[in-house]
């Protein structure tokens, strides 16, 4: 078992073990799923074949999302809809916010003039 620092498949890169370096070609053809065990301070792990006497070294070659554990439904939970639509008016206001400086970042800004000083 190796450890492996986030969920997803795990690939060989290379290992010493292949025929073109004079091996047997043995260990893992195909990529390597991890599972939700920890091992050598890493979060996931997954199963390694190795070949005798070689050494393998794996690339990850996709990435799996992490996913957050399922909680009970929003919609049983009894919330208000004052809060709800207090929410929407918030997120309203803030979108317009963003408008109104994304429009005068667009804008170019005036050349400031400066006063002639008399000597």
């Amino acid at each position: 078992r190796v450890g492996a620092p986030f969920a997803g498949s795990w690939g060989v890169a290379f290992t010493t073990d292949d025929e073109a370096y004079g091996g047997e070609g043995r260990g893992d053809k195909e990529p390597v799923k991890t599972e939700k065990i920890p091992c050598h301070d890493q979060p996931q792990s997954f199963t390694a074949d190795l070949p005798p006497m070689s050494a393998v070294i794996y690339r990850c070659v996709r990435k799996n999302p992490v996913r957050k554990p399922k909680t009970e439904k929003a919609a049983g939970t009894g919330a208000k809809t004052g809060e709800k639509s207090a929410v929407k008016v918030t997120k309203a206001r803030s979108t317009k916010a963003v408008k109104k400086s994304e429009a005068a970042a667009d804008k170019p800004k005036r050349a400031v003039r400066k006063k002639k000083t008399e000597k």
